[in-house]
This record gives C-alpha cells, structure tokens and sequence, in this order.
C-alpha cells in the first residue's frame, strides 16, 4: 500500500506536460529515479541477482546537479518502503566501486552489508541467474536457497518470498 501511495503521489510529476524533457525525450524526474531505481535495484538483488549496470544507474542519478534535492524525502519514501539499510549498503557499493564524494551520499553508507553486498554483486556477474531446464520446484529451491543468504540483512522480505512466490504462482494459473 506505500508503495501504490507513493506511485500515486508521484503521478503529477511524472506525467506533467511541460516537466522532465532531456533532449527531447520525456524521462522520469530525478525525484522519482531516486526512490524507483534504488526499488528497482533491491528487486533485482532479491530475485535475480544485482549487476554493476544497476548500480552504474542508480551513481549517475545520484550525480545529478538536482539529486541532493530530494535526499531527505527519497530516504523517508526508503525507510516506508523497508529498503532503507540495502540504499546505505548501496551506497557503501557506489563509493567503493565508483568514488562518489562524501557531499554527494544519500545516506550513510552501511560498510558491513554493502561488503556482503559487493561480494553477492561480484559472484552474480551479469545479474542474470541460470534459469534453464530447471522444473519450477528445484528453481523455487535454488531461489530460496540463494534468498536466504540475504536472511540477517533482509529477513522480512526472505520470510514473505516463498508465500508470496505460491501465491504468485496459483493467481497466474487462474488469471
């Protein structure tokens, strides 16, 4: 439900008529990239594995001249949205990897998650899992198994994963 409220909230800016033109394309604000991608990122961590693409997007949003502009807000939709320690983490990656300023951080970086972080972005390579000619009971096993790697950092979103993944699956069959 925060989620969908701040998708909402979001919805002026984004599809406002005369806002958010770079080079004569539409894009989404530097508000709303803030707290999309870094969402966007986690999903990607939970479920298929983070590349350093993702992170590569989320530096230069960070390095954009208006970003410092919506730190307090971004990380207040963050702690809503319980990802709050993956974007100090995150940062932690972005600082090591790309040597982003110390005035330019979103938050405080997270040394020890962002190194088990860097490690799991590392070990992923391209972010793409192996998925083939798996049945869907060893790839729900092997997805778990690699989820709860993510237990002591992410435990909410480890525990809900497999009844979520059930649910997901039985509402696919039927609609």
């Amino acid at each position: 439900k925060r989620l969908q409220l701040w998708f909402e909230s979001q919805r002026t800016i984004q599809f406002s008529g005369d806002g958010n033109i770079k080079d004569g394309f539409r894009s989404p604000s530097v508000e709303f990239d803030l707290g999309y991608l870094m969402l966007h990122s986690f999903r990607h961590l939970m479920h298929e594995g983070l590349s350093l693409r993702q992170v590569m997007d989320y530096y230069f949003t960070l390095k954009d001249e208006h970003a410092s502009e919506y730190y307090p807000q971004t990380m207040y939709a963050l702690q809503q949205f319980g990802i709050d320690k993956f974007a100090g983490a995150m940062i932690y990656v972005i600082q090591q990897v790309f040597g982003l300023k110390d005035e330019e951080l979103l938050c405080k970086p997270d040394v020890k998650i962002g190194k088990r972080l860097l490690a799991e972005i590392e070990k992923t390579g391209t972010g793409k899992q192996d998925k083939g000619g798996k049945s869907n009971i060893s790839s729900f096993y092997n997805h778990f198994g690699r989820q709860c790697n993510f237990f002591m950092d992410y435990p909410s979103e480890v525990l809900w994963s497999p009844i979520w993944k059930v649910w997901n699956f039985f509402w696919r069959k039927n609609n």
